[in-house]
């Protein structure tokens, strides 16, 4: 039978005793090439791979004969001479109507894939994701709340929007606090999180150091307590 040094000896390894899981995402490349899809500019230009016209060498051209006339004959009669291709009105109208000039947009899902990506840079755990959206809420909690009659809402029209608003936005407020608790029963469950009573740590914090008798050892006592609580506040 082991003795009480062999025990001592034969403790696991903290790390095997406690799972230690960050909880951070690790798709944030995944993430942006998917993003990546969605943007359809070729240089600076709005590129449709699907649409015959955005392939076209003479693109420009053809473009270009459209704003000039606006007949679909014109037009195809120009794309039939230059790549022996024939095409619908409809395809024309698609792409004079989504894809000619309008690159703008497109900018603008380049600069959400950026900020996407920036956002995804900095490492979150599963509960920080959730308390950042509970600090938006609040957030938008206050801004509707804050809001004032002016010269296009009555106090009527102002109070109708805060209590919709209001209502709504504690829905969601509420649908957060729910999972929030969720993930911390679970992680509670796995012994991902150690939960100490208050009341008894505090004694037993009392206890261990009123029986350290030099300084030295008062010191590494109150180090590692003191840790263990600045640990317990940072899930909370």
């Amino acid at each position: 039978m082991p003795n009480d040094k062999d025990d001592y000896l034969n403790v696991p390894p903290i790390e095997t005793m406690i799972p230690i899981q960050s909880g951070t995402d690790t798709s944030s490349d995944a993430i942006d090439k998917v993003l990546a899809q969605a943007n359809n500019l070729s240089g600076n230009i709005l590129h449709e791979p699907t649409c015959v016209i955005c392939s076209n060498p003479h693109r420009e051209e053809i473009e270009q004969k459209w704003i000039e006339t606006k007949k679909h004959a014109d037009v195809k009669k120009l794309i039939k001479g230059r790549s022996d291709i024939e095409v619908t009105n409809g395809i024309i109208d698609n792409h004079m109507l989504y894809h000619s000039g309008r690159e703008i947009r497109e900018h603008v899902k380049q600069e959400y894939r950026e900020l996407i990506r920036r956002l995804n840079s900095v490492e979150l755990t599963t509960l920080d994701r959730i308390r950042l959206g509970l600090s938006a809420v609040t957030e938008r909690l206050i801004g509707i709340n804050s809001l004032v009659p002016d010269t296009n809402n009555s106090v009527v029209d102002i109070e109708q929007i805060k209590s919709v608003e209001t209502a709504r936005l504690m829905s969601n407020f509420n649908q957060l606090i729910k999972l929030n608790a969720t993930i911390m029963g679970e992680m509670h469950k796995k012994g991902e999180i150690i939960s100490i009573p208050r009341e008894a740590f505090i004694s037993f914090y009392n206890d261990i150091l009123a029986e350290a008798i030099t300084d030295e050892e008062k010191k590494v006592i109150r180090k590692v307590l003191d840790g263990l609580l600045v640990l317990g506040q940072l899930l909370h």
